[in-house]
């Protein structure tokens, strides 16, 4: 009898495409939004995006197994996409198979490299969903990319009682059925 169990999924693909949905809301920003609110109250839209971009340039630097802290979050205006396409492909070089099985230190805990570039695919898409809110754009995120950031994120995170390390405010109730974006939204502290 053959195994017909599905192959376990490669979370390069998912991080990808959550990367290429995030570069087509980063590339709508217009130059008079800048200064505006985000939902995420540490940002406005020039800050998120700086963020954004400081978030890919540490995925590359744990790709290549250095620390994830040691990136900066500065982005000339103007030259967010271009920074964001330059790290994106840092991060393809980075991810070999073998990163996917390193330990990866993160401030919170130590996780498999699979695991910590999942983590981030959630980042990527909630920091991306506070943009395209902010700057009334649309972002089509595929349901996979969906599904692994939402099983990612809400093992590494408690719904209440998040701490500083936590960088979001606690969960807020939705319908269990609810879309599985608004789940995201939703478990990241948001009112989606």
């Amino acid at each position: 009898m053959t195994n017909t169990a599905p192959a376990p999924t490669d979370i390069r693909r998912e991080f990808a495409l959550a990367v290429s949905v995030s570069v087509r809301v980063i590339a709508g920003v217009r130059p008079d939004q800048l200064a505006d609110p985000t939902p995420c109250a540490d940002f406005d839209v020039r800050g998120l995006m700086n963020h954004l971009v400081m978030v890919l340039r540490r995925v590359a630097a744990m790709g290549r197994g250095e620390s994830p802290f040691s990136v900066t979050d500065q982005v000339d205006d103007g030259r967010w996409t271009d920074e964001w396409l330059t790290a994106a492909h840092q991060c393809q070089d980075a991810w070999t198979d073998e990163r996917l099985t390193a330990s990866i230190e993160l401030p919170w805990t130590t996780m498999s490299g699979h695991d910590a570039l999942a983590v981030y695919v959630s980042e990527v898409i909630v920091h991306t969903w506070d943009l395209a809110q902010a700057t009334l754009q649309e972002a089509d995120w595929p349901h996979p990319v969906l599904e692994a950031a939402y099983a990612a994120l809400v093992p590494q995170m408690p719904a209440t009682g998040r701490s500083d390390e936590i960088p979001f405010a606690d969960a807020v109730t939705v319908a269990d059925d609810a879309p599985i974006l608004d789940r995201l939204i939703a478990y990241s502290g948001r009112q989606p």
